[in-house]
């Protein structure tokens, strides 16, 4: 998990999950307003819902 730049991201690479769930406020650096929902059961998995 990580969010300095703001940039919505969800994907894997070497089967770990690189997430970023953006920003709900800022527009600077990306056209939506983002959130993102972590799951964690049974794996690991992640959403990004624009808001």
């Amino acid at each position: 998990v990580y969010g300095h730049t703001h940039k919505p991201a969800n994907h894997r690479k070497n089967n770990i999950l690189f997430f970023n769930p953006g920003s709900a406020v800022d527009r600077h650096f990306a056209s939506s307003r983002t959130i993102g929902i972590l799951e964690i059961d049974k794996g690991v998995s992640g959403r990004i819902i624009s808001i």
